[in-house]
């Protein structure tokens, strides 16, 4: 309540501050459609980042998104980052399947959710798409696109240098230089370093380590070559690398009744509390190499190739059960290397009434996992034949060993075309092939898929034509309307984690009606739109027998309305709002819940539900985003600029069977900046504060039916601050 209080009086307080004198809100390009165009042209549900928002804004990685775009949920378990747009989204953590919201990083596809903590830093701008973008984009993007752009060379030079401190024990630094070599050739170097070394998880066991410590260490390396006037040559290497903890807390008491060793565990049901008695480590290293050439071949053509090589390593391990007692233990890592090419031509024909996009893209994604899960208080007997001398039972163990090996391969048609000087009618097609190929060698002791599995070789592939078709039409000037179909397509694949099961692909088929304007002398800026999806053959995840399945749910029905504001108040003041109404429900499904009691979906007990009308996970029927930034000189001692965000969600479930256990409820975070530049200076003074209320909220869950029969959960940040001062030179 005081927080609230606080955000609302902020309101009046800043309005009284600034004169009566109006300006312009920013515009900022987008490349949503692949050409550089405003928001405001671009026929779909966009919002749009520049440089400095991020900053002032506090968007430091992919999570940070939520507080400032409308319609988009942003969780996290086991080192996997779920981001959801409008009710369609990731709920599989098993690292190889592919995400449902597509992170494309200056052009390249990244197939990694659990590569998406790396830092958002020295970037150009970032794009959120909302709704299914398959013509351009293609697979992994079913529920939309997130475009992260990072910033080029410059022609002259310029760097930057800074510091920060913040609680729980944060220090960090970050730096940039750029500017020309030659007249042909300019350079720009990053890097960074930012050491937390208190966690946000308190052990509740004498002696035992805190959890979330984190050390991340990044570089970025970009060159510009510019050989003629009409030919760029871009080269960016990038490496990210992450040291630190992943930390499930149990939220529900762990039961005896399946395996004793439970009867006095010990845990702790507060948030940011657990009991830690095995090790914990999650690290990740991501490596990257881009390379984009440019060519203006006339005045009305642009041929574009974009090469991306990505290498992403992680280890993890996880003492899962949230409990005092060594039982669950989980050791995961994975090594992968993708490799992606796309070229693309887009022309201006008919006296540039005619806009046409054609292009071609192909991939390799090779990827190698190892999950290891030893269970030492659970013996089960030898299978009837097994000789192995002096052992009648031995341990419960686990081991995975797959490869997989992902070939796509896609063509892509869009374009636009003036009917008149106000209407335009645009469409598109995107075929696409996905081939992929698996080995997969289960060592276990526990008759699930076999007793040590022999390697099990399977190959699929799934095709799919995705069109799009829509009307644009010029109100007036700066008034723009548009109504369109599109789908989106995610292609199957294999249970890496369970017998190497195959699952299908999943389609969106999108309906929508949007309106943007700028008016009142571009002071105001307005978008709106709404929204009907069919959403079929869900991939759905959850553990079965102590290993996590994907299945298909048969279909959803998603509907709902957003509405976006920015507004120019006055030179010093802004605001800008979002309201999103949403509507996301199963149709039939009957799947089958391991917490309904002890031993269901295991061995010969199963009892099936069906869960219609249940909401989609990660799907609130109602958010709120609101932010307030004054900018105005203080007399003559420099530049003051105040931000304060806020955020709202209703109730979010993390399980498709509505269990109130695996839910968040309604909820708010309040962030807080500060910037100052001192007059006839290159210094910069920044103060923040995010979660200002110290919320206690979840944004992820995970059911152990098999073991420990509890969920455990990962609590978001609590209130973190801090300060930084940067040199510009």
């Amino acid at each position: 309540m005081k927080s609230r209080a606080a955000f609302a009086l902020a309101v009046p307080l800043l309005i009284g501050l600034v004169p009566p004198a109006l300006a312009e809100i920013e515009e900022i390009l987008v490349t949503a459609t692949k050409r550089q165009a405003t928001n405001l042209e671009t026929p779909a549900s966009i919002t749009a980042f520049s440089q400095d928002q991020l900053t002032i804004r506090q968007i430091a990685n992919i999570m940070d998104l939520q507080v400032s775009a409308p319609n988009v949920e942003v969780g996290n378990f086991n080192g996997t980052q779920f981001v959801t747009i409008r009710g369609v989204g990731f709920s599989t953590f098993t690292h190889v399947a592919d995400p449902t919201i597509a992170v494309h990083v200056d052009g390249v596809y990244q197939p990694r959710v659990g590569s998406l903590l790396g830092a958002y830093e020295d970037l150009a701008s970032v794009e959120v798409l909302r709704g299914p973008q398959g013509t351009l984009y293609g697979r992994g993007a079913t529920g939309g696109t997130v475009n992260v752009n990072t910033a080029a060379p410059t022609d002259t030079f310029e760097g930057e240098a800074s510091v920060i401190a913040g609680n729980y024990d944060r220090l960090g630094g970050k730096g940039f230089v750029s500017g020309p070599i030659s007249d042909q050739l300019q350079y720009r170097l990053f890097a960074l370093y930012d050491d937390q070394q208190e966690g946000f998880e308190k052990n509740v066991l004498p002696g035992g380590r805190d959890g979330e410590a984190t050390r991340s260490r990044a570089a970025r390396a970009s060159l510009r070559y510019l050989p003629t006037g009409h030919l760029t040559a871009d080269l960016k290497l990038s490496y990210d690398k992450r040291d630190g903890s992943y930390i499930a807390s149990a939220i529900t008491p762990p039961q005896d009744v399946l395996w004793p060793i439970y009867t006095d565990a010990p845990f702790d049901l507060r948030p940011h509390r657990m009991a830690l008695d095995g090790e914990n480590r999650d690290e990740r290293t991501d490596t990257s190499a881009t390379l984009t050439l440019t060519w203006e071949a006339g005045d009305a053509t642009t041929v574009r190739s974009i090469t991306g090589l990505l290498r992403n390593e992680f280890r993890q391990i996880v003492d899962g059960d949230g409990t005092g007692v060594f039982a669950n233990n989980q050791d995961t890592k994975f090594e992968s290397t993708t490799w992606s090419q796309e070229v693309n031509v887009n022309t201006m024909q008919l006296d540039d009434r005619l806009d046409v996009l054609v292009g071609v893209y192909a991939s390799d994604d090779d990827f190698d996992f190892t999950n290891e899960l030893p269970l030492p208080f659970i013996t089960w007997p030898l299978p009837e034949g097994t000789e192995i001398p002096g052992l009648g039972t031995v341990p419960f163990f686990l081991r995975i060993d797959f490869q997989q090996e992902t070939r796509s391969y896609a063509a892509f048609v869009d374009s636009t075309y003036h009917l008149t000087d106000r209407l335009r009618a645009y469409g598109g097609l995107r075929w696409s092939r996905d081939e992929r190929k698996l080995e997969n060698q289960q060592f276990q002791v526990v008759p699930l898929c076999g007793f040590g599995l022999p390697i099990d070789r399977q190959n699929k592939s799934w095709s799919d034509v995705s069109p799009r078709v829509g009307v644009q039409f010029d109100f007036r000037d700066n008034v723009v309307g548009y109504a369109q179909f599109q789908q989106g397509f995610k292609p199957g694949g294999f249970n890496g984690n369970l017998c190497g099961d195959d699952f299908d692909q999943e389609e969106v088929n999108s309906f929508e009606i949007g309106l943007k304007a700028r008016v009142l002398e571009d002071r105001v800026s307005l978008s709106a739109s709404v929204f009907h999806y069919d959403y079929t053959d869900i991939q759905v995840s959850q553990i079965t027998d102590l290993q996590v399945n994907i299945e298909n749910a048969s279909e959803a029905t998603v509907y709902g309305a957003e509405l976006e504001l920015s507004a120019r108040l006055t030179p010093a003041l802004s605001v800008d709002a979002a309201l999103a109404l949403l509507s996301a429900e199963y149709g039939d499904y009957v799947s089958c819940d391991a917490m309904a009691f002890p031993g269901n979906c295991s061995g010969g007990v199963v009892v099936l539900e069906n869960v219609k009308g249940n909401p989609l996970t990660r799907a609130p029927e109602r958010t709120f985003n609101l932010g307030l930034q004054y900018s105005a000189p203080v007399a003559n001692f420099g530049q003051l600029m105040l931000r304060a965000d806020g955020y709202w969600s209703s109730k979010v479930y993390f399980s498709h069977f509505e269990d109130p256990n695996e839910s968040q409820g309604a909820y708010q975070v309040f962030n807080l900046s500060a910037e100052f530049a001192p007059a006839n200076s290159r210094l910069l003074l920044r103060a923040f504060v995010k979660n200002l209320s110290d919320e206690e909220y979840l944004i992820g869950t995970l059911a152990y039916g098999n073991t420990s029969f509890n969920q455990s959960g990962i609590w978001a940040p609590p209130r973190t601050y801090g300060a930084a001062v940067s040199f510009a030179f």
